[in-house]
């Protein structure tokens, strides 16, 4: 048989039937907020350096500073990168056209075996594939 000890004078029962001292409690609820102080003070430092690295950097090239300049940089990236995937899915296209056309079809639609090697074997074809890639990816 399992002994049920009363609780001790000042406990607090928890949802679970558990019984907790408010010491207890109340110890655990100031370590928190001590920690979480000691976290916001840890972000506050690392503010005020970054601040002053940009404060050093807007000194030094004032020009990468402008935000209208990194904007433009970061859309200049991105159409970069687009560019980057399309030439990559030429290039996809290029090394395996039998896949690349099995992913255009449509529901239903079935591949014709010759046609489908001819194509992948067609210097022709496989050159207008990185024609195409080659001017898209012109500015």
């Amino acid at each position: 048989m399992i002994q049920r000890y009363e609780p001790l004078a000042g406990a607090t029962e928890s949802s679970e039937g558990e019984y907790y001292l408010k010491d207890d409690i109340d110890t655990a609820m100031r370590e928190l907020i001590d920690t979480y102080d000691l976290l916001v003070e840890q972000k506050d430092r690392e503010i005020a350096e970054l601040r002053v690295e940009l404060l050093r950097w807007k000194a030094v090239s004032p020009d990468r500073c402008n935000l209208e300049y990194i904007i433009a940089l970061e859309k200049e990236i991105t159409e970069l990168r687009e560019k980057l995937a399309a030439a990559v899915k030429a290039l996809e296209e290029i090394v395996d056209p039998i896949s690349f056309i099995r992913s255009r079809m449509k529901e239903g639609e079935q591949l014709n075996g010759t046609i489908a090697v001819y194509f992948s074997e067609s210097p022709v074809y496989l050159k207008d594939i990185a024609k195409k890639a080659l001017k898209e990816a012109q500015p």
